[in-house]
């Protein structure tokens, strides 16, 4: 499925996230993880700032194709 508003970025930590331990790597990359979905809607609530919206549920529904992949160096 193609989204116009299409954007593809990648992020490297800085700080805490860059002591980040194997373990720790591995669980929030399993898409079906429960860690991984709280990364994904952080990050997701993060990229809504400054939207006129401040209903959780509403970001959700809306961006319900938004997905975010961990990878590794």
């Amino acid at each position: 499925m193609q989204y116009e508003d299409r954007v593809d970025a990648l992020v490297a930590p800085k700080g805490a996230l860059e002591m980040l331990s194997q373990d720790e790597i591995t669980r929030i990359s399993e898409d079906s993880s429960e860690l991984h979905e709280l990364f994904r809607r952080c990050s997701l609530a993060i990229l809504n700032c400054g939207s006129d919206s401040d209903y959780p549920q509403a970001v959700i529904e809306e961006f319900h194709y938004f997905q975010i992949s961990i990878g590794q160096p």
